[in-house]
């Protein structure tokens, strides 16, 4: 997470679809990684996640499972 910070890491994410059973639902995120390397280089990063959420009644929705790999 430190090498994503000191790198000015920027996200952005295109939600797929949901698919939700009760409490449970898996999220598929489409998403675009982009950062600076430290000789100043542009990188981009672009993948599909793959994300188990479930809503706790207290604290809302929370991530159980995360696989920024997605099904690759």
């Amino acid at each position: 997470m430190q090498q994503l910070i000191s790198a000015r890491a920027n996200i952005t994410n295109t939600l797929r679809h949901i698919l939700r059973y009760g409490d449970t639902a898996l999220i598929i995120v489409d998403y675009v990684l982009r950062l600076t390397t430290p000789d100043g280089g542009p990188v981009s990063v672009t993948g599909t996640a793959t994300n188990v959420i479930r809503h706790q009644p207290e604290r809302g929705w929370r991530m159980i499972v995360a696989n920024p790999q997605g099904a690759a």
